[in-house]
């Protein structure tokens, strides 16, 4: 039970979207966040580093667990902002925290961890 929770606060922590070309850590996550909120997880998914997304797989989740997370956010009214707060990037690691807004006023800090891989940012579980 505490592997599946902590993979589905990484993939939620992974939230929104375009590609994993974007140019740095904090628009990865950015895209990742505003994918999720709009439902499309297939995408959020890919913007996650295949060794975590292997790692969701195994427990099951994936983007069937970002699905709950589009669900929470929907709940919340939906995701009005997405502030970078933070973002720190050392050589090929980096950590991006941001404060999600939602419609209903709610607000929700999130610290994702990235690797950079071929030359593009993913999200990850750790370093």
């Amino acid at each position: 039970m505490r592997k599946i929770a902590i993979a589905i606060s990484i993939l939620a922590s992974l939230l929104l979207g375009g590609c994993g070309s974007s140019s740095s850590p904090a628009d990865v996550a950015k895209d990742f966040y505003t994918l999720v909120a709009e439902g499309k997880v297939n995408d959020a998914f890919a913007l996650v580093d295949e060794d975590a997304q292997k790692f969701a797989q195994q427990l099951g989740g994936g983007a069937n667990v970002l699905s709950k997370r589009t669900q929470s956010i929907n709940e919340k009214g939906g995701l009005k902002a997405i502030k970078v707060v933070k973002e720190q990037v050392t050589g090929d690691t980096a950590e991006v925290e941001l404060e999600l807004e939602f419609g209903n006023g709610e607000k929700s800090t999130r610290k994702d961890k990235f690797i950079k891989k071929d030359g593009e940012w993913r999200m990850t579980l750790s370093k």
